[in-house]
């Protein structure tokens, strides 16, 4: 089963993804989540890659050097290409349920990440992805999005807490410990 959550920037995706961690079994997921990063101004200059194992890493900020850019923001592929994918294949081959939060312009920036997510869709079996992934198509998300398997929450149109529950009766129905 494929859980999609999508939504417009700062829709409570990433929050959403840490109340479905902290509501889960910790043996039955791994992964990965992002958050901001903020300056003594409080103004966004980047975001890092926290695995649910506890790992960090830069994934984007605006004084990085990289000759990767979205937006303001510089990305970290190092980053993404070691603790990302590492954190993907360990939990596919671990876990019941594999978190990646975001599948967006920034992760698809590297092409061994790409090449990681197409490795998990064709290896995800009985396992249960949950991502976030960008309102737009990004080729990558659009296959994700016409899956057969794939169940959409859009949190620009629904309260998330009503999604919580939704998608924790999905993944409790599954039978995960």
């Amino acid at each position: 089963m494929i859980i999609l959550i999508t939504g417009k920037p700062r829709s409570g995706k990433t929050t959403l993804v840490k109340n479905i961690i902290r509501q889960l079994p910790h043996q039955s997921y791994g992964g990965f989540y992002t958050e901001e990063v903020r300056n003594s101004d409080n103004n966004r200059t980047g975001f890092k890659l926290k695995t649910t194992d506890g790992q960090e890493t830069v994934l984007a900020d605006i004084n990085l050097e990289s000759q990767y850019q979205i937006g303001k923001y510089k990305v970290n592929i190092t980053g993404i290409e070691t603790i990302g994918i590492e954190t993907i294949n360990q939990a596919l081959n671990e876990k019941a349920i594999i978190i990646i939060d975001e599948i967006g312009k920034m992760e698809l920036c590297s092409e061994k990440f790409q090449n990681a997510i197409q490795l998990l869709l064709a290896n995800l079996g009985q396992k249960i992805l949950i991502a976030t992934v960008p309102i737009s198509n990004l080729p990558i998300v659009a296959q994700l999005k016409q899956r057969t398997d794939a169940i959409i929450f859009d949190t620009s149109k629904n309260k998330n807490a009503v999604i919580l529950n939704e998608i924790l009766s999905l993944v409790k129905n599954e039978k995960i410990s």
